[in-house]
């Protein structure tokens, strides 16, 4: 007979009138180990001390499900597909709770098979699985809305505008831009339906990115635009920053330069109230640009000296010198326009110690 204590566990539970269970655990036990990491080629093998509590759960589960305890069943497997997945062995993992929700389904206990739904699709999450968690996490709303449970409805929305956000990066990575558009497009509607204006600030911005990648620089004006009124509303300064700047690039790409001026302007006040120092430097080399394109020099010349001086408190030394050599430009420039008739040589500094600060340690005149 074999002694093997992994056969006598099996033939105990099988005593206990545990069928289902007994199947399982020989499964569990006699198997070959279990690769967790190709890379690092990592196997996983069941403890041996493991392997009375496993049978001991299953064993539990199974009684459990005879006197129709659904939900004491649902904890069991659920149990067990935790411990499996702080094992690494998300196979067996997912297994287990795909098994608890077959369970679930015997009942009619809506809320708990909604439960069983979202906690299978947060574990699809934790794996990568994110098509698995959209399926999931859509089927736990429908079954929210169907029970007219609120708080059931506003978790299931959360998690959705969570997971077509996560699906919609690794789309857009994967260079799927209009796939990746349509998962962003889901995430806002799914956040203005549950009232979170905060997760849908963050689609309609991301909306406005994937956008720009698909060549229609009109309608990501439009999405940072409607970015930029939410954040209002939201009275979150941080995000409407964020928002103006967005705008004022898209702005500037359509030849829009004096409405980028103005978004560029706020973006600047709201920086400085922050004492957001990279943002006050951006804000200003950005409005430098803008005031060369509309040739009014000698605001450019200010706001170029300004991200200058700001870049020299955060020892940027590359943005240091690509600021002096736009202030050098918007110098020559300005000076050109006034130069009128002398032309060239009425550009030219005759003084040695001012060209020899200005080229020496970037002292401005």
């Amino acid at each position: 007979m074999d002694e093997n204590p992994a056969t006598k566990l099996c033939v105990e539970i099988l005593m206990r009138g545990c069928v289902t269970s007994f199947v399982d655990l020989y499964k569990l036990s006699h198997r070959e180990p279990v690769c967790i990491d190709q890379l690092a080629g990592e196997l996983f093998s069941i403890p041996k001390e493991k392997l009375p509590w496993i049978a001991e759960v299953l064993a539990e589960a199974e009684e459990s499900k005879r006197k129709s305890k659904f939900s004491e069943v649902y904890e069991k497997y659920v149990e067990l597909a935790d411990y499996f997945e702080s094992c690494g062995d998300t196979a067996t993992a997912i297994n287990f709770h795909n098994t608890a929700l077959k369970c679930v389904k015997l009942s009619s206990d809506k809320e708990l098979e909604g439960t069983a739904y979202e906690v299978l699709g947060l574990a699809y999450e934790r794996i990568g699985e994110l098509k698995e968690a959209v399926r999931c996490h859509e089927t736990f709303l429908r079954i929210a809305e169907a029970s007219r449970t609120v708080g059931l409805k506003s978790k299931a929305n959360t998690n959705l505008v969570r997971v077509y956000i996560a699906n919609a990066e690794k789309l857009e990575k994967e260079g799927l831009f209009e796939e990746a558009k349509d998962f962003y497009d889901k995430a806002v509607h799914t956040a203005n339906n549950n009232g979170d204006q905060e997760a849908e600030a963050e689609a309609y911005s991301k909306l406005g990115g994937i956008t720009v990648l698909l060549g229609d620089l009109n309608k990501a004006l439009e999405y940072q635009k409607r970015f930029l009124l939410v954040s209002k509303q939201l009275n979150s300064e941080r995000r409407e920053g964020k928002a103006v700047r967005e705008c004022a690039a898209l702005q500037e790409k359509l030849k829009q330069h004096e409405e980028a001026v103005q978004s560029l302007k706020r973006a600047l006040e709201i920086a400085e109230e922050h004492d957001d120092i990279p943002g006050i430097a951006d804000s200003c080399q950005q409005l430098g640009h803008l005031y060369t394109a509309l040739s009014e020099h000698t605001k450019a010349v200010h706001y170029y000296k300004e991200s200058y001086k700001v870049y020299q408190v955060l020892g940027d030394q590359h943005q240091i010198q690509q600021s002096r050599i736009k202030v050098g430009v918007a110098e020559g420039n300005l000076q050109w326009t006034k130069a009128g008739d002398t032309g060239y040589t009425g550009l030219v500094s005759t003084n040695i110690q001012l060209i020899l600060a200005w080229k020496g340690k970037g002292q401005l005149a």
